[in-house]
């Protein structure tokens, strides 16, 4: 999996390529990790990404609690096909999120029965 970073006046933006899967998981968390760290806006595209399992999900909603409790914005965006279809058949879409605090910007709940990214 790469990945590329771009620092703009509205936030970070992390965009994924390749496959992110559990071979990959330790680079991704250190990656994410760090741009948590480096900013108050983190957008993750996930465009790009070619294959992925439950540990992206994993990573990405302990990035997301780790924003909540920082005070510091982060969302997700186009997903692509084989991160929808993961997000699909994995039972990921859910009515509520899992924060009381931040269960409006959950990744993976429904609106209009849709979800949000």
């Amino acid at each position: 999996m790469d990945s590329k970073v771009e620092h703009t006046e509205n936030g970070i933006t992390l965009t994924l390529y390749g496959d992110a899967t559990i071979q990959n998981a330790v680079d991704l968390k250190g990656v994410l990790a760090r741009e948590i760290g480096s900013g108050d806006n983190l957008t993750v595209d996930l465009a790009y990404v070619t294959d992925c399992d439950v540990s992206l999900f994993q990573l990405l909603c302990a990035a997301h609690r780790r924003s909540v409790s920082e005070g510091k914005a982060m969302q997700i965006s186009n997903c692509s096909p084989a991160v929808s279809r993961v997000i699909s058949s994995g039972g990921l879409k859910r009515d509520l999120g899992c924060m009381p605090e931040a269960h409006d910007s959950c990744f993976w709940q429904r609106k209009d029965d849709e979800v949000t990214k």
